[in-house]
């Protein structure tokens, strides 16, 4: 099985400016992209991708490989990020079998895992590090 890295939010923000040719993929749907907002990548906006993974009512988005193979080289550094970090771990794991060979999840996703509140963003995630982002 091949792998993939693993990186939090903070340390993936900073890789992905560092690394000219680096994308963000981000797999949520297109309704959580509107209404819980998106990760920015202010240096350069074009590194942002929204790509999905599945749809909101949860069917696999069947176009996903083509639609990375359309954006990126196999040895593209793909940084994919998705609400808590487990869609986009199967994302990750999908591109690596086929053939995608810099690969990292973005742990905790954007909106991490839920708090004792009953929300997210409380505990862990790309918006709880105060990382840019933007409302859909």
């Amino acid at each position: 099985m091949k792998s993939f890295d693993r990186q939090p939010p903070k340390i993936a923000f900073e890789r992905l400016q560092a690394k000219p040719n680096a994308l963000l993929i981000d797999c949520r749907t297109k309704s959580e992209w509107a209404y819980v907002g998106v990760p920015v990548l202010p240096d350069n906006a074009q590194k942002t991708n929204f790509i999905e993974w599945v749809d909101t009512a949860g069917q696999p988005n069947p176009d996903f490989l083509s639609e990375v193979r359309n954006i990126a080289s196999t040895d593209t550094p793909l940084y994919l990020i998705c609400r808590s970090g487990v869609r986009s771990a199967a994302a990750c794991q999908l591109l690596a079998e086929s053939g995608f060979t810099a690969l990292v999840n973005v742990e905790d996703g954007f909106e991490g895992e839920i708090g004792s509140s009953g929300q997210r963003a409380s505990v862990n995630g790309w918006k709880y590090c105060n990382l840019p982002w933007k409302q859909g």
